[in-house]
């Protein structure tokens, strides 16, 4: 038996479904590729079809637009028809269309002018939890099936011209002969992985005002695939092209795609038929889906014959009127929608799902494709641009320009190569074991290593929290509640509320695991979701040494933009003035902070390419970093080479236990071992030094070079404190509802009882009631 499989050049986040002749199948198994082959099976790979060498391969660019075709967007579409593949023929492109606005008339003149129409569902609903995810496949069916049977009806095209698309859960049984074509990401101004153009963000907004930015994002991201030729996509909906600005940038992406020979801006349908009969680009011109194409005559589709439908209420959904143009009258009685194709039954239709009133649907897969890293608007503030003079005098302990110098003016060889090692979230007995073994690894000086713990209140054990403190690791706060609502809680909270937050995590430390609050210095905040102004003054004015919640990926040591320029690396600096380091996640400070250290959270490149902030946010091929722990010590020795071997600016780890707990529930040792292959390596490095956050920072304040480092006292090694959290005091306490966040039951450990009366929470650390 063959199974569906599909070329795929990067981990796709969508998939598009294409096909017409396929029915349920059995359980797919691993793919034998002698069994499954071309042209109606190929197993997913990202070997080159036809086993064609990377010169031999036409470079193929995939444009598509998703949804209604309007009187709005055609002018547009029409204008990029324009131009022109290397073979002096027109470019295709991919109509992904669903009903609701749609002008049937234009879709058919798209369809005459030799692009591909396809299917995007007939409604178009924006509840993807509950509808989309829920769909029954009867009722994707109908979304697909229906669609296309309105194409035919109302645009007079032809269904076999027609292709289906669908998005969601992966697929488990085998489908034989259906093809997937991979939706393969772009990497954003930020680093981050999106899916559609549209969901792309930048520094600042601009890709909202420069042409400029968005021909170089895409002309960088088309670079990165030009070298294996693999298929580079621009999927996107044209109501992200509101703007001319936005407009110029794909019209000059695509008139520099011109000065390649290689590059043919094709439809979805042409490339999958080219991977169907590879053949090399000297022989393209054989395939007929290359060869140049005639405007089809306009007999079906006529001016004449074309008719503007107007309907109101009762309506599907919750418009109070609305107009569609099709090819050919009359006008259906009521307006068409799912199971109503033909608009012969009024609404409510009795028994069926479209009774409920629709919301107007926006662009779904912006929604689907929102990382959890959001760009929020740079808010007004005082604080100034650090220039060369004020550079010369904010360089003490107090005061460091954001920048890529080495602090102290040392020559790079002279730097000791910093490692952060830092794990988020509520301490346990799970991984405890892991840190224990982690412990007892040295620096070169014979110490210990200090790691960094970001610690977050529920289900904390903080005997534990206790002992890595005495064994010479910092403590920091992660906030109190890590409440998992970004939008509606991190993204709007008070100054007031962010003290609470930082400040009594700050305090059950110290109340329950026995930390002196002098040594809880630091802060992340959760989510990374950087809260602006107020949280920094909240930081400032609680008496906090330092932030590490803020990831860059333009300074880093492997980021180079289109024009290979880069940028460097970001040491620790304090909010003086206005930090150079580009918006990511949350709301940039704009104010000044005299003396508020920040340690930029330097993004890791993945194995994708894309950057993640997090060891645990990381890519690999295929489930590479699931299941081998030489990939993972591979990814990390090799974004530590760009650091070591390049700048010696500090090179962070940071993760969550989770990271570790995935070994476990995966039955594998992939991440452990990883971790551990990658602290051996460093073992054997005499220059580099596993250090907490604080303890960077102090270096920072005063740098010394590496043949000082025996004098720099944050570094030597220093007796474990007196054991000040005994087992006969520790206790376990336990509450029922009720609580925080609804929860029915919850624990916490402390080092001396008795337990609090009531759970301790914001605004209550001590837990009176």
């Amino acid at each position: 038996m063959n199974f569906l499989r599909f070329w795929e050049s990067g981990a796709p986040l969508l998939l598009l479904l294409f096909a017409t002749n396929s029915a349920l199948g059995e359980l797919a198994v691993d793919c034998v590729a002698d069994l499954c082959a071309l042209p109606n099976c190929s197993c997913s790979s990202t070997a080159t079809p036809g086993g064609l060498s990377p010169d031999e391969i036409p470079h193929f660019v995939v444009l598509s637009f998703d949804d209604g075709v309007t009187v709005t967007n055609h002018p547009f579409y029409q204008e990029l028809q324009a131009h022109k593949n290397p073979n002096n023929c027109g470019i295709e492109m991919t109509f992904f269309v669903s009903h609701e606005n749609s002008d049937y008339t234009l879709i058919n003149d798209l369809y005459r002018n030799g692009h591909e129409i396809a299917v995007h569902s007939v409604t178009h609903k924006s509840d993807v939890q509950f509808y989309w995810r829920n769909l029954t496949k009867e009722g994707w069916m109908a979304e697909i099936e229906q669609q296309k049977q309105m194409l035919e009806i109302y645009g007079e095209i032809p269904g076999s011209e027609i292709t289906d698309e669908t998005v969601g859960t992966k697929p488990t049984d085998a489908f034989p002969g259906l093809w997937v074509a991979p939706m393969t990401d772009l990497q954003d101004n930020r680093g981050i992985e999106c899916s559609m153009l549209d969901a792309c963000q930048s520094a600042e907004d601009e890709l909202e005002t420069s042409s400029a930015a968005v021909t170089d994002l895409l002309k960088r991201n088309f670079r990165s695939h030009y070298n294996a030729r693999t298929p580079f996509g621009v999927y996107t909906h044209h109501s992200w092209f509101y703007n001319e600005t936005r407009k110029q940038g794909l019209r000059d992406f695509l008139e520099y795609l011109t000065a390649f020979p290689e590059v043919y801006v094709v439809s979805v349908r042409q490339m999958m038929e080219w991977v169907r009969n590879p053949v090399p680009l000297a022989d393209l011109g054989d395939l007929d889906s290359f060869k140049c194409k005639n405007t089809l005559p306009n007999l079906a589709c006529a001016e004449s014959d074309n008719i503007n439908c107007h309907y109101t209420e009762p309506l599907p959904i919750s418009n109070a009127e609305i107009y569609m143009k099709i090819c050919q009258g009359p006008c259906p009685k009521y307006y068409p929608y799912l199971n109503n194709v033909d608009g012969s039954k009024s609404y409510p239709l009795d028994g069926l799902e479209m009774q409920l009133k629709e919301v107007a649907a926006t662009a779904l897969v912006l929604l689907l494709a929102t990382v959890a890293f959001t760009t929020i608007g740079q808010a007004e503030g005082d604080a100034p641009e650090c220039t060369a003079t004020d550079a010369q005098t904010c360089n003490n302990a107090n005061c460091r320009c954001s920048s890529t110098d080495v602090p102290g003016g040392l020559n790079v060889w002279e730097v000791p190569q910093f490692v952060l090692l830092t794990f988020d979230d509520t301490i346990t007995e799970s991984m405890f074991p892991e840190y224990e073994a982690l412990s007892t690894l040295t620096n070169p000086n014979g110490c210990p290593i200090s790691m960094t713990f970001f610690a977050c209140h529920e289900g904390m054990d903080y005997t534990l929290v206790n002992r890595l403190y005495r064994m010479g690791h910092e403590i920091a706060s992660h906030s109190v509640s890590h409440n998992p609502d970004v939008a509606n809680y991190w993204d709007t909270i008070s100054k007031d509320q962010w003290a609470t937050e930082i400040s009594d995590m700050r305090t059950m430390l110290n109340l329950y695991g026995k930390i002196p609050t002098e040594d809880i210095v630091g802060f992340r905040v959760p989510y990374l979701e950087v809260g602006g102004n107020p949280m920094y003054q909240a930081l400032l004015e609680s008496g906090f040494t330092y932030d590490c919640s803020w990831p860059t990926y333009k300074y880093t040591p492997w980021y180079t933009d289109w024009n290979g320029q880069s940028y460097g690396t970001l040491w620790p600096y304090t909010l003086d003035y206005l930090s150079i380091q580009e918006q990511t996640a949350g709301t940039r400070p704009t104010d000044s902070f005299p003396g508020l250290w920040l340690a930029p959270m330097t993004s890791l490149q993945d194995n994708t390419g894309g950057a993640c902030p997090m060891l645990d946010y990381c890519l690999g091929v295929g489930n590479e970093l699931d299941t081998s722990g030489d990939a993972v010590a591979d990814l990390l020795i090799r974004n530590f080479q760009s650091h070591y071997y390049s700048d010696r600016a500090p090179f962070g780890v940071y993760t969550h236990p989770w990271y570790f707990q995935a070994d476990t529930d995966n039955g594998v040792t992939a991440h452990h071992d990883g971790i551990r292959m990658f602290m051996e390596y460093l073992a054997d490095l005499p220059d580099v030094y596993v250090v907490s956050v604080h303890q960077l920072i102090q270096w920072v304040q005063n740098p010394v070079s590496l043949a000082n480092i025996g004098s720099f006292a944050p570094l030597q090694c220093s007796n474990t404190p007196p054991d000040n959290c005994p087992v006969e005091n520790q206790a376990s306490c336990y509450y029922t509802a009720p609580l925080p966040n609804n929860n029915a039951q919850a624990y916490m450990k402390i080092c001396e009882g008795p337990c609090p009366s009531g759970y301790p929470w914001t605004g209550n650390p001590t837990g009176q009631v």
